[in-house]
This record gives C-alpha cells, sequence and structure tokens, in this order.
C-alpha cells in the first residue's frame, strides 16, 4: 500500500469527519467535547474546549448567536440543542483561566482599527503569533461599542477581556481620527499591515478601491482590499461571523507578511457539509430543556439536563455491529493507518499482524457503511502483500484453512443421517411401545 493508496481507504471512513454542528460554525468549535464535558457538570473542561478554539470566549461565548443549532442533528428528533444557552452557562459557571502562550515575537507591525468583534478577533490571534499589534479606538473608551451592542456584555467583562489582551503586549491608542486619508499615510511607514474592523468603524477615506455603493471592496475569501498591505471585514449582520471574519483577515494577514499563498489549503475555512453520518432511526424525539429564569440562563442543573439530549453524533456504524472491529478498540480508519505502518516497517515488531489475521472476511463491516467500507478487502490485500513479501509467515492463516480443508474433507464428519429403533414388550392388546431412542449410529431390530 502506498501513501496515495493509503489517503484513498482513509477518505472512506467517515467516524473522524466533525459533526454537523461543529461543521457549521463559522469558526468550528467542537462543540461535540464542549457539550460532552457539560453533561458531566464539567465546566472547567469544558471552558477549555470553548477557548482552545474561540477568541476571547470569556466575552464572545455570550453573545454567539449559534448558527450551528440550524444544523444540529437532534433538531430531526425533536428541538436542537440549545449550543449557545450551552456556551453561556459554561463561561459563566467555569471557574479556572484559560492559560494563553505567544510565539517569539516578531518584527512586523500591524494597525488594528476599532473594537469591534472582528477587530478583536485580529488583535488575539495575530499577537498570539507574535506580531506587535496597535489597537486604534475611535472613542474615548476601548469596547465601548460592544457595551453598546450587546447588552449582556458590561463594561467589567469587556475590561477584563481587553486587559488580557494589553498582558500580551497590545498597544491601544484611545481618541484616534481614523477615518481620514491622513492616518494611512502617517502610519505607513510605521506598520506593515492594516486591519479596518468595520464593525465598529463606518467607514474610511483611505485610497481604496470601492463599489456601486461606495462601500469598501474587499475579496470574500482572504478579506483583503484593493491594496496589498490593508485588510477589512466585520461588516456581517452574525456575531459569531463577524468574528469568523476576522480570523479569516488574521489568517491571510499573517500569509501575507510571510509571502506565501494566501489562498492554498483554505477550502474548509468557514461553515461547509461534513460527511459524518448518524443513525437515528432508534432516536426518541425531546423538546428543549426550558429555562427557570430566561434572563439569568441555564442554571447548572438545567445545562446538564439540556446537555444530555445531544447525541454527542458520530457514525461507528460499523463498529456496532462486529466483535472483530469493537475488540480492537478503533474503527478502520485508524485501523487502516495501523496496516499500512505494518507493511512498511521494516525493523521492529509488526504489531497489526493479530489485526490484519483477525477479520474473518465476512463483509458485514461494508454492508452497513454508508460508504461501503471493505475491511475485509483492506484485510485480505494486507495479508496476501505480506506473505508474498516475506513479511508474515503462512502459518498466520494457513492452519485455519488446512482446518476448513480437513473439516469439510471425507476424514471427518460432524453428523450423521438419523436413525431410529424401538423395543417393544407384550401386552393385553399386542404389544407396547416402551423406548423409542433416536440418534443411534446403529440400526436395531425388535
Amino acid at each position: 500500500m502506498d501513501q496515495n493508496e493509503l489517503r484513498q481507504w482513509e477518505r472512506r471512513c467517515i467516524q473522524e469527519e466533525p459533526p454537523a454542528c461543529t461543521a457549521a460554525c463559522p469558526i468550528h468549535v467542537d462543540v461535540r467535547s464542549l457539550v460532552g464535558h457539560l453533561q458531566q457538570g464539567r465546566w472547567d473542561q469544558g471552558w477549555q474546549t470553548l477557548a482552545r478554539i474561540m477568541p476571547l470566549a470569556g466575552l464572545v461565548g455570550r453573545i454567539c448567536d449559534g448558527p450551528c443549532e440550524a444544523h444540529c442533528k437532534r433538531g430531526e428528533a425533536g428541538d436542537a440543542i440549545r449550543i449557545s444557552a450551552l456556551e453561556q452557562a459554561c463561561v459563566r459557571l467555569a471557574r479556572s483561566e484559560y492559560r494563553v502562550t505567544r510565539l517569539p515575537g516578531r518584527p512586523k507591525r500591524i494597525a488594528v482599527l476599532g473594537t469591534g468583534l472582528s477587530s478583536l478577533t485580529v488583535v488575539w490571534d495575530l499577537v498570539r503569533k507574535g506580531y506587535g499589534v496597535t489597537l486604534f479606538e475611535p472613542g474615548d473608551v476601548p469596547g465601548a461599542v460592544l457595551c453598546d451592542a450587546y447588552p449582556v456584555l458590561t463594561p467589567e467583562i469587556v475590561a477584563v477581556e481587553l486587559a488580557s489582551l494589553e498582558t500580551l503586549g497590545v498597544a491601544f491608542e484611545t481618541g484616534t481620527v481614523v477615518h481620514g486619508q491622513a492616518f494611512f499615510e502617517d502610519r505607513r511607514d510605521r506598520f506593515d499591515a492594516f486591519y479596518i474592523g468595520l464593525d465598529a468603524v463606518a467607514s474610511v477615506q483611505w485610497p481604496l478601491e470601492r463599489g456601486a455603493r461606495g462601500e469598501v471592496r474587499i475579496d470574500t475569501g482572504t478579506l483583503a482590499t484593493s491594496r496589498p498591505e490593508v485588510f477589512a471585514g466585520g461588516g456581517v449582520l452574525s456575531t459569531i461571523r463577524r468574528v469568523a471574519q476576522g480570523r479569516w483577515a488574521a489568517t491571510s494577514m499573517d500569509r501575507f507578511l510571510q509571502k506565501v499563498s494566501m489562498t492554498a489549503g483554505r477550502e474548509r475555512e468557514g461553515p461547509y457539509e461534513t460527511r459524518l453520518y448518524t443513525r437515528l432511526t432508534d432516536v426518541v424525539a425531546q423538546p428543549a430543556v426550558p429555562m427557570a429564569d430566561a434572563k439569568a440562563g441555564y442554571s447548572e442543573s438545567e445545562a446538564m439536563a439540556e446537555a444530555a439530549r445531544c447525541l454527542i453524533c458520530q457514525c461507528l456504524e460499523c463498529v456496532k455491529v462486529c466483535p472483530y472491529l469493537e475488540n480492537f478498540g478503533a474503527y478502520p480508519r485508524k485501523y487502516v493507518r495501523e496496516i499500512y505502518n505494518n507493511e512498511s516497517i521494516v525493523m521492529g515488531s509488526r504489531s497489526a499482524n493479530l489485526l490484519i489475521n483477525s477479520c474473518s472476511l465476512c463483509g458485514l463491516c461494508e454492508a452497513v457503511c454508508p460508504e461501503d467500507f471493505a475491511m475485509q478487502d483492506l484485510c485480505l490485500q494486507a495479508r496476501r502483500s505480506m506473505v508474498q513479501r516475506g513479511k508474515m509467515p503462512p502459518s498466520a492463516h494457513e492452519f485455519a484453512l488446512e482446518d476448513m480443508a480437513f473439516s469439510l474433507g471425507e476424514d471427518f464428519f460432524l453428523a450423521r443421517h438419523v436413525t431410529f429403533w424401538v423395543e417393544y414388550a407384550p401386552c393385553e392388546a399386542g404389544f407396547e411401545v416402551f423406548n423409542a431412542y433416536a440418534h443411534r449410529m446403529e440400526v436395531h431390530g425388535p
């Protein structure tokens, strides 16, 4: 098996595809892991899961509008999981802090305009990569635009999140006129890239290409403008999509400054369709757990009950019906890698020999798999290849073949035709049958 064949086999197993909620999330929060922790009341672990993906999770987690909920598989059997409400509960109930690390400093400097969600995301992502970042706020108080747009965000909550950025080395400049062309011209020599947060800065008079209504023209994939060093985003209604546009712009700016392709390998950036299959045949419809206090959000018990409705989507259709696949504790995609490594190893123990030789080649896995993954073909191919190359002794499966041939041969029988014999005793009516036997190897007369 070569690398190309390995990839083809791997692709046919969909177990590692993300669930529909994660695929639909613009920043791909690991909802399955998050909700799995909340089912057990593990608020701190849930917070860690959320904060690994979501920038400034203590802020964004309170206001995420949850477009993922429309794609929740539970919604096909009752109400969809209230993921946004669970995120809010997790942020509120967790007690641990997420440790933020920063890469070594880089010489490039970046200017970010506005303290809206997209701008703060750009700052969060790029400062952690080591860039020097300065955040320019037209008003007197950074983050005031967020408190105005989202009543749930108090000045104290916003201040805590901005303080975490300052700890990482972000510089803040308030009361700065950013709209005019003079701002850009005066700072072109000081900064290597610029980001305009359109969710906080209404318009700029910079020398940029514009659309029919005077709006700044932006590439939808990279968030680049007509000037290579200027990027912009955030001019959308969805809360989490503003965050996503900031993340996409940060990725583009990082690539621009490193002088590499800004488009390569970004096919799954943003929402996409997942191939993961989740069987709903035996799933009982359930309504969402109501809140006793809608303003306060889910209590601990309510959040745990709502999280418990989650299906923790995965496929594993073959593992559910095959003791062989279940016995080795994984699923075909992982088995493919083990078998590939087992075939490729030059020195050392071939630990996957047992896996390869234990398959009975029945084909049940292929029959139930949504993608027709044939584990029996993979194992048989591996057996033949390794025996031919002298990497596996024929005795590994030869005994089973010889035993089968003997069992089907003339020298071995498990059963013969049924024969009967009976015994009679005299009685007044003549004779009475007093014994009847079956399954005798010889025939007896009366």
